[in-house]
């Protein structure tokens, strides 16, 4: 069997991090695309909370009710709501929850000011091989990848410096 090369470019960190488990996984990675876990769902919301304010705002509803699709008022709230990203009321406070605790962060708040760019597609060649990926938001000398984490200890010190969800976002301003 030949593979093409093709198939398996351009890079990504994610498939980078694919390779650092084994080639194997990388393969796994580039040639079978598993669907979002619940925390890739989480993660893709909170950027957006944070990154894409007014997209998140047109784009997110909460559903107060039973999520039994046997109900005519569920049925129609996912009629009347097709291709919005539906949540509880559980999930929201916990996004709101998270970017709440930016606030307090500021050194990531002074870096969000200073963005000028949000989820813009890199590309780029080096060493002849092709790279891609979305940078989350970057300025002029800078660019930031937004991610969460249960604890994050940045320099291996006993005592995490900040714990549940680590954030930035765009405007240290509450949201909806």
């Amino acid at each position: 069997m030949i593979i093409e090369k093709s198939e398996y470019l351009p890079l990504s960190f994610s498939s980078l991090k694919a390779f650092s488990v084994s080639p194997l996984a990388f393969i796994h990675y580039k040639l079978h695309r598993s669907p979002p876990t619940e925390s890739m769902k989480f993660g893709t919301r909170l950027h957006q909370a944070i990154l894409e304010p007014d997209k998140f705002a047109d784009e997110v509803v909460v559903y107060e009710g039973r999520r039994d699709k046997r109900s005519k008022e569920y049925q129609q709230f996912l009629t009347d709501n097709p291709r919005r990203g539906r949540h509880t009321p559980a999930e929201m406070r916990r996004i709101k929850l998270a970017f709440g605790r930016l606030q307090y962060h500021a050194a990531a708040c002074e870096l969000l000011e200073k963005c000028t760019h949000f989820e813009r597609m890199l590309e780029f060649t080096r060493n002849g091989v092709p790279h891609r990926g979305i940078v989350d938001a970057h300025g002029d000398t800078f660019a930031l990848d937004v991610k969460t984490a249960q604890q994050w200890d940045p320099d291996g010190s006993s005592e995490p410096r900040i714990s549940q969800n680590i954030l930035c976002k765009r405007r240290c301003t509450s949201t909806h």
